[in-house]
């Protein structure tokens, strides 16, 4: 199905890049009788079309790495200047983060650190504009192209374009309205997490990152496909887990989740979590860290465990093995009641220690994360796992589990950071490292902001010290070196503008 997309987008496109073809359709009897100033401009019609890749080029990217066992490795772009100059680099990929956005471009106007508290038109309207400006480009490239002008590139400027979705931003209908967004802007593929809508805090211990279970987070991915194919779209989907860092889910009803729940084993204390903070907090001395403090001493004495760590403490290794063979795939609430009904006492209350919320405590890590992107693997073309900090074992495990569960060619995604630790020639290689692992697509959100700032600073700071000289020194002379295109005035379509008034005044004139 997927290559006769393709095959289609690709006749589609050769009939637009063809004079005959166009010739033909303006013969039909629907478009016959129109008066066109440009009918005798037929030959250069396909030079103002522009080629606008499909999504199967992203496709196509990936499937490569993934035989070679090397990455794309990208940046995130802030604005039309950075994802010229990476189409220039010949980058395979550009990201585009919701990070950035909510901190330089909202509909709103109101930025700050990203809590995904933006409309979600914030980051589909990035992609518009990058991707616009991307077939500005291609069409100024192929006007020169036709006139063989040399300074025509071999350079793609329709680099495909992965966008951040965040959590999709609410219920289905949200999630397929913000999909719709994405594909009508241009992107390639989106990615979409399972933290809960609004709940992104920054420090605050009694609220860290908020799962939702695995049956909503596969539910948002189906929205996803769902609308994609309502559309006729190739757009892929990234699935990217939180698990890693979370310390809460909103719900204990899926089984899968079972395994990462936790609650409390000390049947002697006899306020709950909740109570024990709002004691804190209202005492004549209260402070942030005195309400830290008692949730760290509810949570020390609390003893908490997952209900199967419990119930092997209590069992014999013959009844525990009973309680998991009739537990298989149950939730919280029924492995409960079936180690009851097996005689095991003991006791294990995961209500106890929920946050003022009402979201129960979950247990982090690799394991889960590897769990919950296997849950997925059917319902996205890329797997992802957000990781606290760089730990080479870790992604080792994920990768391996992956591959060994969801087969070798699954297509793994990675956020890299500046916490990669080796000397400098091992820093250069990392990449390439988690490349041979699976790591398909790797990329840097921050990336393309932070040398965008440099690189303005560096400018800035030579043309107030140095005036014109400054400029010239330190901007176009190493513009120039390194050949940026931006400098010119290919760049900035001139040729094509005067074409296009050409094409559609001068026959009109003498008409």
């Amino acid at each position: 199905m997927s290559n006769s997309k393709a095959q289609v987008e690709q006749a589609f496109v050769d009939d637009w890049n063809s004079p005959e073809a166009i010739k033909a359709w303006w013969a039909t009897p629907e478009q016959s009788f129109f008066h066109r100033a440009h009918c005798f401009f037929t030959e250069p019609i396909p030079r103002f079309h522009g080629f606008v890749g499909s999504r199967t080029q992203l496709r196509a990217v990936f499937k490569k790495h993934q035989e070679a066992g090397t990455a794309s490795v990208t940046i995130g772009a802030l604005d039309v200047i950075t994802s010229h100059v990476m189409a220039d680099l010949k980058y395979e990929t550009i990201y585009v983060s919701g990070a950035a956005c909510s901190l330089t471009d909202t509909p709103t106007l109101e930025f700050g650190a990203d809590m995904a508290d933006y409309t979600y038109d914030t980051v589909p309207r990035k992609v518009a504009q990058l991707h616009r400006s991307q077939v500005l480009h291609a069409r100024i490239n192929n006007f020169l192209k036709y006139k063989k002008d040399p300074r025509a590139t071999d350079i793609d400027y329709m680099v495909p374009l992965i966008a951040d979705a965040d959590t999709g931003h609410g219920n289905a209908t949200a999630n397929m309205k913000v999909a719709k967004l994405f594909v009508e802007a241009g992107a390639a593929a989106i990615h979409l997490d399972d933290q809960v809508p609004g709940t992104k805090k920054t420090g605050a211990k009694t609220a860290g990152r908020v799962l939702v279970p695995v049956s909503e987070l596969v539910n948002r991915l189906l929205a996803l496909k769902f609308q994609f194919d309502v559309m006729g779209s190739e757009c892929l989907i990234i699935q990217r887990t939180d698990a890693e860092t979370a310390g809460y889910i909103t719900s204990t009803i899926d089984p899968r989740d079972r395994p990462y729940i936790l609650g409390s084993t000390n049947p002697t204390l006899s306020d709950s979590l909740v109570s024990a903070i709002a004691d804190a907090a209202t005492s004549p001395n209260a402070t942030d860290a005195s309400c830290g403090d008692a949730e760290d001493a509810w949570v020390a004495s609390a003893s908490l465990l997952t209900l199967d760590e419990t119930v092997q403490k209590a069992a014999t290794p013959k009844l525990y093995g009973a309680y998991l063979e009739k537990s298989k795939d149950k939730t919280v609430a029924q492995a409960s009641r079936i180690a009851k009904e097996l005689g095991i006492d003991f006791f294990w209350d995961c209500e106890a220690s929920r946050s003022r919320e009402g979201w129960y405590r979950y247990r982090g890590n690799i394991d889960s994360a590897i769990m919950r992107s296997v849950a997925c693997d059917k319902y996205a073309d890329v797997l992802w796992t957000r990781t606290p900090a760089t730990v080479v074992a870790d992604l080792e495990k994920y990768a391996t589990e992956i591959k060994k569960q969801c087969g070798p060619t699954k297509w793994l995604g990675y956020n890299l950071a500046m916490d990669v630790k080796g000397t400098d020639e091992e820093i250069k290689t990392f990449t390439a490292k988690l490349g041979k692992m699976g790591y398909v697509w790797q990329f840097l959100p921050l990336a393309g902001m932070s040398a965008l700032a440099v690189g303005v600073e560096r400018g800035a700071r030579a043309i107030r010290d140095e005036g014109i000289l400054g400029l010239m020194k330190e901007v176009y002379a190493p513009g120039k070196q390194a050949d940026v295109s931006v400098l010119g005035v290919t760049w900035k379509g001139g040729d094509l503008s005067d074409a296009t008034v050409a094409a559609t005044t001068l026959r009109a004139s003498l008409s």
